[in-house]
């Protein structure tokens, strides 16, 4: 997380000192040097701890309390001193030519870092563990009617790495609501760790409660973030890591290929899933049967040629021997393979997937109403779309890698699939 995006991390520490030094520190001749030094001390520290993650394995620390205080810190400190001194560099830059200093701006700055401080503890304390249980009813005309009220429990990006020490309760509470829903099936739309797979198996027991799950690796789980930096000196020519290599499977190496292995051996031997890479399952009821159908993560082409491809999914491997007129409900970690894969498959070959489920977004984690971030970025970033009789559902998720929530809640979606009858035509 760290090392992916050092150079904004240290332009975001280190810039509003530089500013808040060079326009209230240095205009003030009655204070001495040394003083003007201690005001640096705590940047200094936190450039060091910075640069301490970025170094760690994996680039998040086996004691998972030092990335916790590190999140704290930039809650706490470093954002709201950035929003301060953004403040206050509109403020000079509209009133720099007169001369003069704006003093509303210096003061809505202060307010809006003060906010921001108290929001972020909130979203920590209170949004983070605030889960919410929705239901959701689909009609279909080509629902199989032994299948008509059959529920699944939608889950996703539980990023089980994030629920050590006290919050392990808060992942317990999930499991068991559940359970308590009582559905037919669970269906887990991926990202299960943040780097390794034994994060997993620390809350194994927990984990292997939800009997009767289908679940698919997402981004999180293909060892891209344990095995980065590793990657990184291979595109650039500098790795001498034993193994690893450009082009074997998934495209880290042998030593990335055995982690994605392990998660997989985690999830179907240790937790009891039904792990679907890029293949299906048919469910039989009195009779009549549906498909479940789970496909690796998608990802966009690279933009540079010669760039490692992370697009591990394989849709037409996975639908094969899925009948033309089966209903088929997809499993999928990322939403963009709605509009770049799954529709324009449906849209020229059958079988056509009726439902997909996807997650990876987490709905932004912060948001106002119906404005977030990744709406920037995603087409379909949360809640329900449907298009020609087809619906995606993307879940907002569960857990993340930042355990900060603020308008846009953990969840898990109850949907129960209902049979749609058609009057006759008049």
């Amino acid at each position: 997380m760290i090392v992916r995006s050092i150079l904004f991390f240290i332009i975001l520490i280190v810039l509003p000192d530089v500013w808040i030094d060079y326009h209230f520190l240095r205009t003030r001749r009655s204070l001495a040097v040394w003083k003007r030094l201690l005001w640096w001390i705590p940047c200094m520290l936190m450039l060091i701890f910075t640069c301490w993650l970025a170094a760690q394995d994996g680039f998040i620390p086996h004691n998972k309390v030092w990335i916790d205080i590190y999140l704290w810190l930039l809650g706490i400190f470093v954002i709201p001193k950035a929003i301060y001194a953004l403040c206050s560099f509109v403020g000079w830059l509209f009133n720099h030519r007169r001369g003069a200093r704006s003093l509303v701006t210096v003061a809505i700055g202060s307010l809006l870092a003060v906010c921001s401080a108290i929001l972020y503890a909130y979203g920590s304390l209170v949004g983070f563990n605030n889960l919410e249980v929705r239901h959701v009813e689909l009609w279909y005309s080509d629902l199989p009617e032994a299948f008509d009220g059959y529920r699944l429990v939608h889950v996703s990006d539980l990023h089980v790495g994030t629920y050590s020490g006290s919050r392990r309760k808060m992942l317990q509470k999930t499991v068991d609501s559940i359970i308590s829903q009582k559905p037919d099936i669970i269906c887990f739309t991926g990202d299960l760790q943040n780097v390794v797979p034994e994060e997993v198996e620390e809350v194994s027991g927990i984990l292997s409660q939800m009997k009767n799950t289908y679940s698919v690796l997402g981004n999180h789980d293909y060892a891209d973030y344990a095995l980065f930096r590793e990657a990184r000196n291979v595109e650039h020519g500098t790795s001498n890591v034993d193994g690893l290599r450009v082009g074997e499977p998934y495209g880290l190496g042998i030593r990335g290929a055995q982690i994605v292995e392990r998660m997989k051996e985690v999830q179907r031997s240790m937790l009891g899933y039904d792990l679907l890479d890029n293949e299906s399952r048919r469910i039989t009821r009195d009779s009549s049967s549906i498909y479940i159908v789970g496909t690796g993560n998608y990802s966009k082409p690279p933009r540079k040629q010669g760039q490692r491809s992370i697009d591990y999914s394989d849709i037409n491997r996975a639908m094969h021997g899925v009948p033309n007129n089966a209903f088929v409900i997809m499993l999928q970690h990322n939403p963009q393979a709605w509009d770049d894969i799954i529709l324009p498959l449906s849209n020229k070959h059958k079988p056509t997937p009726q439902l997909t489920l996807s997650g990876h977004t987490h709905g932004g984690q912060i948001g106002i109403g119906s404005i977030r971030p990744t709406r920037l970025t995603y087409p379909e970033d949360a809640g329900l779309y449907q298009q020609n009789g087809r619906c995606l559902y993307v879940t907002s998720g569960v857990g993340g890698l930042v355990p900060m929530r603020l308008g846009v809640p953990p969840e898990i979606v109850v949907i129960t699939l209902r049979k749609k009858v058609e009057g006759p035509k008049k």
